[in-house]
């Protein structure tokens, strides 16, 4: 436990704040103490990566100095996840500095009108959503789980697999629509087919030679599909070497499952499941569910799985702002039928009451125990609202 904490006049913790925006010309930077009204924001455009970073740690030791924040002073760096991956993410936790990952998606936004939207700006909204998020408002944004280099890299197999299909697909099909612009159906799937058409055997829908440019176009192309063949045909051997073995295990584990194949079973074991490295002993991770983490190591929380449940039913993501126009109010209408909780007679009669509704009307919906609206005949959608017009006079 921590007993070195720094705290401001109100008794909040004393905490730079940093965010970065990250784009390939340049990054926005925007830094916040807590103690004054706005944040700073610089931008640093270094051209390499190591320059480029170095620019933003002295940033954020010239604005420890400018204002007056102690030696000590806990520093937390948060931007979103993108094309610069983790990288980033390791590289300041290796200095010391406590940074975290941000879905994209996980950050709230206004919806009651046309916004504007710059670099400037969303560096100043993911800085102010960080100190919230930092002061216990876990939806404020959902934080990534980033993975070790060893998982990152294990990753790379399946997907270089799933290129070099695609690139085999696209050879193949470019040269069966080439010759079917000549009337030629020759089947290009075949493997004697290079072979024949070097040997000028491959013609025309009235037998003529194919022209010269076609046919030199066309072997180049069967050139290309070889080199793809061959390698594809290389990792198909080596492919289960690579899969790490506690990752190989899981693999064989789920290829046993009806429906599921080998290279599925795979793609899954590296992709989407958590993988544990052999360190000599079991690896326990904690993550608690409250902390807004996007992805969970352990099975998801019962509100969370209902939120899942009812943006699949209905087509509303939960957490995004509503419109104050008449917005029917049966967010979460949805799940609760689908889980029969609901009876048809107060499913019909919410749907004739209309009100401006706001995300935590359907949050509290939501968090309703499994039985709670199916156990009560007389309970009806009718005075959630009435407690949620309340809760709006009294704020």
């Amino acid at each position: 436990m921590r007993t070195d904490h720094t705290f401001t006049a109100g008794g909040e913790e004393l905490v730079l704040a940093v965010s970065l925006e990250l784009a390939a010309a340049k990054w926005k930077v925007a830094l916040h103490d807590g103690r004054r009204e706005k944040p700073a924001v610089h931008t640093v455009a270094e051209s390499q990566a190591a320059a480029r970073l170095q620019a933003v740690l002295d940033l954020i030791e010239a604005h420890r100095q400018k204002w007056s924040l102690p030696a000590g002073v806990r520093t937390v760096v948060n931007y979103e996840a993108g094309q610069d991956a983790f990288w980033i993410c390791r590289a300041l936790q290796a200095r010391g500095i406590e940074c975290y990952v941000v879905d994209p998606a996980s950050i709230p936004v206004e919806r009651h009108k046309r916004r504007a939207k710059t670099d400037r700006l969303d560096a100043i909204k993911l800085v102010i959503n960080l100190r919230a998020w930092l002061r216990g408002e876990r939806d404020r944004m959902h934080v990534v789980h980033v993975p070790s280099p060893q998982d990152e890299a294990s990753r790379q197999l399946m997907r270089d697999r799933g290129e070099l299909q695609k690139e085999v697909q696209q050879h193949r099909d470019r040269m069966r629509k080439l010759l079917a612009t000549l009337g030629c159906w020759d089947e290009v799937d075949h493997k004697h087919f290079a072979g024949r058409l070097a040997r000028d055997e491959v013609k025309c829908h009235d037998g003529a030679p194919l022209p010269p440019e076609l046919r030199e176009r066309l072997l180049r192309e069967c050139e290309r599909l070889a080199l793809a063949g061959q390698q594809l045909a290389a990792l198909e051997k080596t492919r289960q070497a690579s899969v790490p073995a506690p990752a190989r295990k899981r693999s064989d584990d789920l290829a046993r499952l009806k429906g599921i194949g080998e290279v599925g079973a795979s793609r899954l074991a590296l992709e989407l499941f958590w993988v544990r490295r052999e360190t000599g002993k079991e690896e326990v991770v904690e993550v608690h569910y409250d902390e807004g983490v996007a992805n969970h190591i352990g099975p998801e929380s019962c509100v969370s799985y209902r939120e899942v449940q009812h943006e699949a039913l209905t087509g509303v993501r939960i957490g995004q702002s509503f419109s104050h126009d008449r917005v029917l109010i049966p967010g979460a209408d949805a799940v609760q039928k689908a889980e029969g909780n609901m009876l048809e007679r107060v499913i019909a009669s919410a749907r004739t009451t209309r009100r401006g509704l706001r995300p935590w009307h359907v949050r509290m919906l939501l968090a309703r125990e499994p039985g709670d609206l199916q156990s009560d005949r007389r309970c009806s959608l009718r005075s959630a609202a009435r407690i949620g017009k309340a809760r709006s006079r009294s704020r």
